[in-house]
């Protein structure tokens, strides 16, 4: 599997670590506009026969994801993989291209990937040894979209560049932030870009890149899509070098 070599060395960085929310949560709302999915439970069984192929597989979790229909779309995919990109993706233009497949026969996977006329680009993960069987997406990751998660991360992030420790604690736990400001030892600047929004079967998060330097963001998807305060329960910060 193709992934970016920050994502697979954060992915390694997390394995059997939890992070959870820190300090007393801020009432109210962010600013960010609240939109939240929910749908009743469903029987997979009633949606007929998976498609065997990963594309046409993919093509139904995305055609879900679009919708909104969280439950249908938990069919095709991890229930971590689906809360990302409901929150991220749900209700946006659905006008994905698919202009690659990357086999990985080692792991036994296909990473397919998709751009949109506005430069956004998603990866989604589906699992080979599964064929014919539901829940077979395992990850994905989006770069340069718009949505709620990736529009809350950055708000944290600028907050941190410009040292407005009061506004980064709307957005992130007292130990999130804490760790933000310990590494920078204040306003951690202006260089900063959003690399991802990433999903997977263990982990939610945003990653940002400055040089060599990645910081990642635990974040709790459907409360960021929903403008809750302290979405983002913990901040790491690595070196890629």
């Amino acid at each position: 599997m193709t992934k970016p070599a920050a994502i697979a060395a954060t992915i390694l960085a997390f394995v059997g670590t939890a992070a959870g929310p820190a300090g007393a949560s801020p009432s109210g709302s962010v600013g960010l506009p609240a939109r939240v999915s929910t749908e009743a439970a469903l029987d997979c069984t009633t949606l007929g026969t998976p498609p065997r192929a990963p594309g046409a597989y993919a093509a139904k979790l995305l055609s879900a994801i679009y919708q909104e229909r969280k439950a249908v779309a938990t069919c095709y995919a991890n229930a971590n993989v689906v809360d990302m990109m409901v929150a991220e993706l749900g209700g946006t233009a659905n006008t994905w291209r698919l202009i690659a497949v990357h086999g990985d026969e080692e792991q036994l996977e296909d990473q397919l990937t998709y751009t949109r006329a506005d430069g956004a680009r998603i990866s989604v993960v589906v699992g080979r040894p599964s064929y014919g069987k539901w829940h077979r997406g395992f990850a994905m990751w989006a770069v340069d979209t718009t949505g709620p998660v990736g529009t809350y991360g950055d708000r944290l992030i600028k907050a941190w560049g410009r040292g407005d420790k009061a506004t980064a604690l709307k957005y992130a736990t007292r130990d999130a932030v804490n760790a933000l400001w310990e590494f920078s030892d204040g306003a951690g600047g202006p260089c900063w870009w959003r690399e991802s929004v990433y999903g997977a079967i263990a982990f939610r998060s945003v990653h940002y890149r400055c040089a060599s330097q990645l910081v990642t963001l635990t974040i709790k998807p459907a409360a960021a899509a929903a403008g809750r305060p302290q979405a983002v329960t913990a901040a790491r910060i690595e070196s890629t070098d």
